[in-house]
């Protein structure tokens, strides 16, 4: 994939593993809030390319939640559920959390695997 393309820059938040984290009083695991989770990627260039904007009615109102393809060099690996922020995004404020929902490889050529797609989606707490 052309680096050039790669306007967009995220950080990537990975919940804690099961095993290591803290435990509530039922002992399941309690996360913590999803912007106090490790960072396993800073500042990263990446392509947010933006495909819909579902519609949600919640109590209090309408939520708009953007969705789209993130296109990641194949050095990083990310996982379903992690989540991005993004740091400068032409157009967008930074600051703004998107869940990964999948993960697909893109390949070119003999199998060899160039890029991944992930599909994300606005994180919310509805």
């Amino acid at each position: 994939m052309i680096a050039g393309i790669y306007t967009d820059v995220i950080n990537v938040l990975r919940r804690p593993d099961a095993d290591t984290a803290s435990r509530d009083v039922l002992n399941n695991p309690d996360y913590g809030v999803p912007t106090s989770w490790p960072v396993v990627y800073s500042n990263i260039n990446v392509r947010l390319q933006f495909s819909g904007k579902e519609l949600v009615f919640a109590p209090t109102g309408e939520l708009v939640l953007p969705e789209g393809v993130l296109y990641i060099d194949k050095q990083y690996l990310v996982q379903p559920m992690d989540h991005i922020v993004t740091v400068q995004t032409p157009g967008y404020p930074a600051g703004i959390e998107y869940v990964i929902l999948s993960v697909v490889p893109a390949f070119y050529g003999n199998g060899l695997i160039d890029h991944y797609e992930c599909r994300f989606q606005l994180a919310t707490m509805i």
